[in-house]
């Protein structure tokens, strides 16, 4: 009974301590597994042993696993484009690895490239492609996922293409180009151990002139995002071009005219004169004359390459033709001329001119005066009369003021008178003629101080002034009241003709019927001279009696 005691009480201990020591605590450095989320991603440049957080990286690079539970574990590694860059998934792996449980203790690395995946994205021009890196690994408690995000260039070469003969008409020289179809950055072209460097931005091409060397020569060009990305390019010998001088032409211009209508004045013709060679030598406009030498219009002008002269003035001719170099006539305003040589290329322009050339001059006309006396009354010392005397034609030839007498011939006061305009002839002093009249081309007298005169041919207009002078009786006026108009008096002359009553009548007249002073004063004068006849008489008779 006894016995029994003692086991039961050594098995109760025994499982007390069992039981307690399943809900203890084991020390850390026993335990395989220290549950959580356990573990650190990073991403390394390159640097298998380091444990940098790198967010700039080249396009080939490490993924390192850190402190991951202890045991074999299975990670899932996925790359995906993040904005801008974009393009969802772009690279996928699975794999085991050892954890060792410590959380600064390398566990696993693996490199990846993502050159292949990103050729087909374009860059973000300072940054590069924006990647997202997604971890997920078994063994852990919680998440078992980690997230790193950066920025990766140097993921695509340049592109390099070399042409050899580069130089100006085929000629020695090498045309390097470069494309650059990652980030902005600085290439260094090596040309058989001769370095330059070019900066070209993200997407921009270079052109780079290099030397050709009479054997190969080899290039590398190398990108400063990503030294380990170098394009190589040999170019081989070749024999290329001698170095020519270009060819060049010139082109000269003469004027001929032809047709029985040319001008006799030798006129000025004008030319516009145009070429496809920027570098050619051009006169334009051209003012050239046919008793002019030929001129040089165009010269330094490539061989095969064309001028055009055009005639922008021809003067009035009925036709224009081109010749070049003596050949066949080429009608038009214009021709095109191409060298081929450096000779020079000789065109000439002909302009026909057909019938005769009028050239009609204006008709103009003449105007002569002449000076008329006229009347018993007229003066008898042959005085100077005046005239003024202006044209319509300002080109006309004006003789103004006129003096003129009875006596002189007829003189020519307008000439070179437009047919069509008129002059006034106007008298400014008659000498107190009592009438005035014109009279042009022996036609009907107009009465007035003045005349206007129209030539209508180149003939000369003859005008005739006259004046009229009557002669005063006694030097008496009589006045008389008119029968109708009392109030109305009347100056008249009585020599040689007398107003009787309302009429003119000559000195034997008798006057009709009517009151009126003159008759008196005729009467009473007869009645005198009779009177003085008879005391005449009388006197006679005494004295005879005596």
């Amino acid at each position: 009974m006894r016995r029994r005691s003692v086991v039961s009480r050594t098995l109760l201990a025994l499982g007390t301590l069992i039981v307690v020591s399943t809900f203890l605590p084991l020390p850390a450095s026993a335990s395989p597994d220290p549950g959580g989320n356990n573990g650190t991603i990073k991403v390394d440049g390159g640097d298998l042993q380091g444990n940098d957080n790198n967010p700039h990286v080249g396009c080939g690079f490490n993924i390192e696993w850190f402190g991951f539970d202890e045991g074999t574990q299975t990670s899932t590694v996925t790359f995906e484009g993040q904005a801008p860059t974009g393009g969802g998934t772009l690279l996928t792996d699975t794999f085991d690895f050892q954890g060792g449980g410590s959380g600064g203790q390398l566990d696993a690395s693996k490199s990846y490239d993502l050159s292949a995946a990103l050729q087909s994205i374009t860059p973000q021009a300072n940054q590069g492609w924006h990647v997202t890196l997604t971890v997920e690994t078994t063994g852990s408690q919680g998440n078992d996922s980690k997230h790193k995000t950066f920025w990766v260039s140097g993921c695509a070469g340049p592109t390099v293409n070399a042409h050899a003969c580069s130089g100006q008409g085929g000629t020695e020289g090498i045309t390097l180009s470069i494309t650059n179809n990652d980030v902005d950055q600085t290439f260094t072209v090596d040309q058989d151990g001769t370095v330059s460097s070019e900066q070209i931005a993200s997407g921009g091409t270079a052109t780079v002139e290099l030397p050709q060397p009479a054997t190969d020569s080899t290039i590398h060009v190398t990108s400063g995002a990503n030294p380990n990305l170098t394009v190589t390019t040999v170019v081989p010998a070749l024999a290329c071009q001698e170095v020519l001088s270009p060819v060049v032409g010139s082109i000269t211009l003469d004027k001929v005219l032809a047709g029985d209508g040319a001008p006799q004045d030798d006129p000025t013709f004008t030319f516009a004169v145009a070429c496809d060679d920027a570098s050619a030598t051009v006169t334009s406009p051209v003012s050239i004359k046919a008793s002019d030498a030929a001129q040089t219009v165009a010269s330094d002008v490539g061989a095969g390459t064309s001028c055009t002269v055009t005639e922008t003035d021809n003067g009035g001719a009925d036709g224009t033709s081109f010749t070049v170099d003596g050949g066949a006539p080429t009608s038009g305003d214009h021709v095109t001329v191409t060298p081929v040589d450096s000779s020079a290329v000789a065109v000439v322009a002909l302009n026909t001119f057909d019938g005769d050339l009028v050239v009609e001059e204006p008709v103009v006309g003449s105007i002569t005066l002449d000076k008329v006396l006229a009347g018993d009354g007229a003066p008898q010392d042959d005085p100077t009369f005046t005239f003024a005397v202006a044209c319509d034609d300002a080109s006309a030839t004006v003789t103004s003021p006129v003096s003129i007498k009875a006596s002189d011939a007829a003189q020519t006061v307008a000439s070179d008178v437009a047919v069509g305009t008129s002059c006034t002839v106007t008298e400014t002093n008659a000498h107190g003629a009592s009438g005035t009249s014109f009279a042009v081309n022996g036609g009907a007298p107009t009465m007035g101080d003045h005349i206007v005169v129209t030539p209508e041919d180149g003939s000369t207009a003859a005008v005739v002034a006259t004046n009229t002078f009557e002669p005063s009786v006694l030097d008496t006026v009589i006045t008389r009241d008119h029968p109708s108009d009392p109030a109305s008096p009347q100056t008249v002359v009585t020599d040689p003709q007398m107003v009787v009553g309302d009429q003119t009548v000559d000195g034997t007249a008798l006057a009709r019927t009517g009151f009126d002073a003159r008759l008196f004063l005729v009467v009473g004068t007869s009645l005198i001279l009779a009177g003085l006849v008879l005391l005449r008489t009388g006197s006679l008779s005494k004295t005879l009696n005596d």
